[in-house]
């Protein structure tokens, strides 16, 4: 049994849905009280002990109520979208519980707990303060399948995101990120690695052994150079490594590469890599304000790509 709720204004839930609106408390599974005016919940919510799903986003809660914690069934509950200032460690014990959703809050640590993430598969927390995660946050997090802290204050991840097995998408855009741990490479189920808009100079060699890896999103950085074993990733599909320094893919042998779809603009490139010429299965290929001054390389490399439009769309040296 499903019951909506959101979206009416509702500041005092027991008065307001509870007393007035009996409900058979065991058929409940999903109950959505986002957008809203809620600030606590009151302790009879406890008494839906099958609720699987419990939407709180978009409401005005300072801190995790404590009905919560005795709900034993719940799976995924969202916290989006409120003024939630610290995780009680509690959350993170409850066994049933696989998704937490705490984006858009006022988060500015994560607790630093060996079984904080010991049961969830998915957890969110973008556009917070983070400005740490702490190694044990992330000790026993064999089961977390997806991690999302982007928009963020994160400088550094621990080494023991390597213990993160079976993650397939990690989202650590817009933070202040230096580098990655050598450990990266443990990521061995990893599909999405997204890691726009840091202060990354280099990336880890170990990044290579992400065998799993299809999309990886690493625009708006630093980078000078990219590890020479990426190219050889047989599911990488995508990377976008635009908004970088790099000048050259010399070394690296693409010959092996899946690529489908590969953006190298703005970046610092003054002649058309060569090794893009042993990359045909390439659809679309960006190569768009770099200083590039090799036209003849540029009309072949069109010709074998003609199905990428974003070569020609800028100033190529000083020709016109």
């Amino acid at each position: 049994m499903k019951i909506d709720e959101s979206c009416r204004g509702l500041s005092d839930l027991s008065k307001e849905l509870l007393g007035s609106k009996p409900r058979k408390e065991k058929a409940v599974t999903e109950l959505n009280l986002m957008a809203n005016q809620l600030s606590n919940l009151p302790e009879e919510i406890s008494q839906l002990e099958n609720l699987k799903v419990l939407n709180l986003s978009w409401n005005r809660f300072e801190v995790i109520p404590e009905a919560i914690f005795h709900l034993p069934n719940l799976e995924t509950l969202i916290l989006s979208h409120n003024q939630i200032t610290r995780l009680d460690d509690r959350i993170f014990s409850m066994p049933a519980l696989s998704r937490l959703h705490v984006s858009s809050n006022k988060l500015v640590e994560l607790p630093d707990t060996r079984n904080a993430c010991a049961h969830l598969n998915h957890f969110f927390a973008d556009h917070n303060a983070i400005a740490c995660v702490p190694s044990y946050f992330l000790r026993n997090a064999e089961a977390l399948r997806t991690l999302s802290l982007s928009n963020n204050a994160l400088i550094e991840i621990p080494k023991t995101l390597g213990f993160c097995a079976k993650l397939n998408l990690l989202n650590l855009n817009h933070n202040q990120l230096r580098s990655l741990p050598g450990e990266t490479g443990n990521l061995l189920k990893l599909e999405e690695l997204h890691l726009q808009n840091n202060c990354l100079k280099e990336l880890p060699d170990e990044i290579g052994n992400c065998a799993s890896l299809e999309k990886l999103v690493i625009h708006e950085n630093q980078l000078h150079s990219l590890p020479p074993n990426l190219f050889r990733l047989e599911n990488l599909l995508y990377m976008d490594a635009s908004s970088n320094q790099l000048t050259e893919l010399a070394g690296y042998d693409t010959r092996l590469s899946s690529l489908e779809s590969l953006f190298l603009n703005d970046n610092q490139f003054r002649q058309i890599p060569k090794e893009l010429f042993q990359m045909p299965q390439i659809k679309h290929l960006a190569l768009n304000r770099n200083p590039l001054f090799d036209w003849p390389a540029v009309k072949r490399i069109s010709w074998q790509h003609q199905a990428c439009l974003s070569i020609l769309d800028s100033p190529l040296g000083t020709s016109n």
